[in-house]
């Protein structure tokens, strides 16, 4: 007795949702710009208030990050299209937890001049992670699109 088995296409059950392929690759670009962006309501008052300085530097360390962002985002996009969205990820967390040890270490130092240095330079670091990230996330919207058809 030979039995035939026939292919079928799935049904719409079947098939995973689109919110449950996404999920994943929302919740890295959720976690990565939730750490970046934790940051940015304590800077101005450490500086201002810890290191003494007024508002003009209050403000080249908060606006450095969007500075550097659009200066680092061909770089991320080339990144990204070179290595894949896999790896263009893993460095831009690297690089997040990376910002966040900078951070950390400019409160070590006594000198304001040298913690202000090295709190621009997570800053500045903080911002072309959250590109490669970025990047994830404008693939996700791509993805997204297409699953939908």
């Amino acid at each position: 007795m030979t039995h035939h088995v026939i292919a079928t296409p799935l049904t719409q059950s079947a098939k995973p949702s689109v919110f449950m392929e996404l999920l994943p690759i929302m919740a890295t670009v959720l976690v990565a710009f939730l750490v970046i962006g934790i940051a940015l309501p304590v800077l101005p008052l450490h500086v201002h208030n810890g290191l003494g300085y007024g508002p003009f530097i209050v403000g080249l360390v908060a606006g450095s990050q969007f500075a550097a962002s659009l200066l680092s985002r061909f770089w991320s996009g080339r990144i990204c299209d070179a290595q894949g969205p896999k790896r263009a990820v893993l460095l831009g967390l690297a690089g997040a937890t990376g910002a966040g040890l900078l951070y950390l270490l400019s409160l070590a130092f006594a000198n304001p001049v040298a913690s202000v240095a090295v709190l621009l330079a997570g800053r500045l670091e903080g911002s072309a992670s959250a590109e490669l990230v970025a990047v994830l996330h404008a693939a996700c919207r791509i993805v997204g699109r297409a699953l939908e058809r």
